[in-house]
C-alpha cells in the first residue's frame, strides 16, 4: 500500500521541458552504511521506528526487522548495552562488495545477519554517545577529548607551533549553528588565565602563548559547562637543551614567572 502523500506526488507531472536526461538538475543519494544505523534512528524519539506499521515485508511472514542468520536463527534488533557489557567493542562485520550485495538480496534488505554477522541488526542508544579519549606519547605529549557525540558544541580545536617566533596558537573554529561559550585554562606552566571566549556560528579564534620562559613544555584545556574537554599538554622539540619537565619543581627549574601572551 503506498502512502497518500506519496500517490499524491506520483500524480504531479514531472518538470521535462526537453524530454530527455538534459532535464536532471539534481541527483540526491540517501546512504546508510549498515542496518545498526537505521536501527540506531529507529529509536530516536520523533520517528515512526520499530512501531513503523509500513516496514518492508519479507520471507516467513516477517517484517524486516526479524532477519535469519546463517543458522536461520531469527535475529531482531537488539539494544548494545555499553553500560553493562564491553559492548563497544563488537567485531567489525564484514566490509566486502560481495557480502554487501547479498545483504540486500536484490533489494528486500532481507540477509543482513546472514551475511554481516547478527552484530548488523545491533544498535546504540542515544545517551550513548559520550566518549572519553586520551592520547598518550613521549615528552608528556597528551591529548584528552571529552565530550558527547551529540552536543551542540561544534568547535573544531588545533594546536600548532611557530618556531620563527617561539609561540603555540590555539585555533578554534565554531563549526555548529550556536554561539559556543569556551573557557581556556593554562593547567600548568603558566600563572594567568583563565580566558573566557565567546566564537560564533562559523566563526574561527585563535590564541597564542610564548613557550620560552616554559622550555617549550605547554598545557591548555579548552571546555564549556556542559562536559566538552580538550586538552593539550607536552613538549615541542626544538633541538636546544631543556628539562625534563618544568611543572616538577625544585632546584633545576627556573622560579615561576607571570607570563604574558
Amino acid at each position: 500500500m503506498i502512502p497518500a502523500c506519496i500517490t499524491k506526488a506520483l500524480a504531479i507531472p514531472a518538470h521535462s521541458p526537453t524530454g530527455t536526461i538534459n532535464d536532471v538538475q539534481h541527483i540526491v543519494i540517501l546512504m546508510q552504511e549498515n542496518r545498526s544505523f537505521d536501527h540506531y534512528f529507529g529509536s530516536l524519539h520523533g520517528v515512526r521506528g520499530f512501531g513503523d506499521k509500513l516496514a518492508i515485508p519479507i520471507q516467513g511472514n516477517q517484517l524486516v526487522w526479524n532477519q535469519k542468520d546463517a543458522n536461520a536463527k531469527i535475529i531482531p534488533p537488539y539494544h548494545l548495552n555499553t553500560q553493562l557489557t564491553s559492548a563497544q567493542r563488537v567485531p567489525s562485520s564484514p566490509h566486502t562488495m560481495p557480502d554487501a550485495h547479498s545483504a540486500w538480496a536484490g533489494g528486500k534488505m532481507s540477509e543482513w545477519p546472514k551475511y554481516k554477522t547478527q552484530f548488523s541488526m545491533g544498535y546504540y542508544r542515544q545517551y550513548q554517545g559520550r566518549y572519553d579519549l586520551w592520547v598518550l606519547g613521549p615528552n608528556g605529549f597528551h591529548r584528552h577529548f571529552q565530550g558527547h557525540a551529540h552536543s551542540e558544541c561544534k568547535v573544531e580545536t588545533h594546536i600548532h607551533y611557530a618556531a620563527a617566533s617561539g609561540e603555540i596558537y590555539l585555533q578554534l573554529q565554531n563549526t555548529g549553528k550556536k554561539e559556543a561559550s569556551l573557557t581556556i585554562h593554562a593547567n600548568d606552566y603558566r600563572n594567568d588565565g583563565p580566558w573566557q571566549l565567546k566564537i560564533a556560528a562559523g566563526q574561527t579564534v585563535v590564541h597564542e602563548w610564548s613557550l620560552f620562559e616554559s622550555y617549550h613544555w605547554y598545557d591548555f584545556s579548552v571546555s564549556d559547562n556542559h562536559g566538552f574537554v580538550r586538552r593539550f599538554t607536552g613538549r615541542v622539540e626544538t633541538g636546544q637543551d631543556s628539562i625534563s619537565d618544568p611543572s616538577n619543581a625544585g632546584t633545576t627549574t627556573k622560579p615561576r614567572k607571570k607570563f604574558s601572551r
